[in-house]
């Protein structure tokens, strides 16, 4: 596994800790974080995720995100 992979496998698992522990928003629900791509320079970052729920607690917990985001 070369070293982009391994990177992109650790900020995966960051994300995922810090969206199931550190955000305290009432409007997060179930999200995974299914994958990362990281660009052969590392300036891009892909996060695929998914949201388990219905389609109203989709769109809550994808507000949530958006308000959590940097």
């Amino acid at each position: 596994m070369d070293g982009i992979k391994k990177l992109a496998i650790d900020i995966k698992r960051e994300i995922s800790f810090i969206i199931n522990t550190k955000i305290k928003d009432p409007g997060i629900g179930f999200i995974t974080i299914t994958d990362t791509r990281l660009s052969i320079d590392g300036k891009y970052l892909d996060i695929y995720f998914s949201i388990l729920g219905k389609e109203i607690e989709y769109e809550a917990s994808l507000e949530a995100l958006n308000r959590c985001r940097g």
